[in-house]
């Protein structure tokens, strides 16, 4: 991707276009001079507007900017197939700099490293905000006595699981506040065999985790890793009338993958596990859906 993206143009009601676009440098921001043309003709031919003002030359920011022509001020009238460019060009102070470094002075950050580990100006207003979430768990243990008796359906998933949370998203980061809850039915032969809760136990956890993407410039998707802290226990009876439990809780990672396919819209696939516990080391697998501003 350049450095100009996503340019659009708006007519204000006082007949005056006004023209988006996202800045993203590679050098600093104040090395480069932006201009603006336009054609009337779709691409065939170029002019420059003269009563323009804004994001202009040197005065650009990194992210987003507009420019504001006074179309009147320039032409009698504005007809045919109106399209804008927008470009930057580095200046001879940049290019200056650039030379400096095969003297030994020092060099600017990698332009091919900072699009691969630092978010970009679109990238970063597409994908942050606040949101919530309601999503699906999957939880198990990880013990070969429990895997057993999964395979051998003395334990089987039931309902309830279901899911929800909070998530903060500032690339490269992403932090999220969840609760979780996931059912399960097992055989078990006692004296208080007519009750019906005696065969149900639920698995309920509040989790706090931080997430950090390594690539977070990668268009539409970006992948988290991270550490958590969950607060859970597995508790004997339905959802409702729990009884004593058995804690889950432990310090986790996290692997997650991002999708962001439309503006307002979040899904997010999450894989955690447990560090420090032994016998009850687990695992959850989530499936999330949500909404960010």
């Amino acid at each position: 991707m350049g450095v100009i993206q996503n340019v659009y143009f708006t007519i204000s009601d006082d007949q005056k276009m006004i023209v988006s676009y996202f800045f993203d440098p590679a050098l600093e921001p104040d090395q480069y001079r932006i201009s603006l043309s336009v054609t009337t003709d779709g691409g065939f031919t170029f002019f420059t507007p003269k009563s323009i003002s804004g994001a202009l030359g040197k005065r650009a920011s990194t992210g987003r900017n507009t420019i504001e022509w006074d179309i009147f001020s320039d032409v009698e009238e504005l007809t045919g197939n109106v399209q804008v460019k927008v470009e930057a060009e580095v200046y001879q102070k940049a290019l200056k700099k650039v030379f400096s470094i095969a003297r030994g002075k020092k060099a600017p950050k990698s332009s091919f490293l900072r699009r691969i580990f630092i978010p970009s100006a679109a990238k970063i207003e597409s994908t942050d905000g606040i949101g919530v979430f309601m999503g699906l768990p999957w939880f198990n243990f990880s013990n070969d006595t429990y895997q057993t008796n999964i395979e051998s359906e003395l334990i089987s998933h039931t309902l309830p699981y279901f899911g929800g949370g909070f998530t903060y998203i500032s690339l490269p980061s992403q932090w999220n506040l969840n609760f979780s809850v996931h059912g399960f039915e097992y055989e078990y032969e006692s004296s208080y065999s007519w009750d019906d809760y005696k065969n149900v136990a639920v698995y309920q956890a509040v989790d706090i985790e931080y997430l950090h993407s390594p690539l977070p410039n990668i268009p539409f998707v970006t992948p988290f890793v991270g550490l958590g802290f969950s607060l859970g226990e597995i508790t004997e009876g339905s959802y409702e009338n729990a009884g004593s439990g058995l804690s889950t809780s432990d310090l986790y990672y996290s692997g997650s993958l991002l999708i962001r396919p439309y503006e307002y819209l979040l899904f997010q696939i999450s894989l955690k596990e447990s560090i420090f516990r032994k016998v009850r080391k687990w695992n959850r697998f989530d499936v999330t859906i949500g909404i960010v501003i």
